[in-house]
């Protein structure tokens, strides 16, 4: 950056070329993240809850068709004189 003067103020040994920032070393906790993934990843108890949720949706429905299919059963035995006359 020059003045308008046309002096350059950086020409001295006093300062540097580069902002303070490009300079710094950054923290040692910093550098363990990755920047794209933000440390909001799905860890195993997130897993393990999809699965858990996965498996209670499948005996839950496994349990209404059998409850269905017993129903079904027990009417198709039944007398038609159980049943009553419409």
């Amino acid at each position: 950056m020059q003045h308008p003067g046309g002096t350059n103020p950086c020409d001295s040994s006093h300062c540097t070329k580069l902002p303070l920032a490009a300079t710094e070393k950054s923290a040692p906790a910093h550098e363990s993240q990755s920047p794209t993934s933000g440390g909001h990843g799905l860890g195993a108890g997130g897993i393990a809850g999809i699965s858990l949720s996965v498996l209670f949706v499948a005996l839950v429905g496994m349990g209404v068709y059998d409850v269905m299919n017993k129903r079904k059963a027990n009417i198709d035995r039944a007398k038609p004189e159980q049943l009553g006359e419409v």
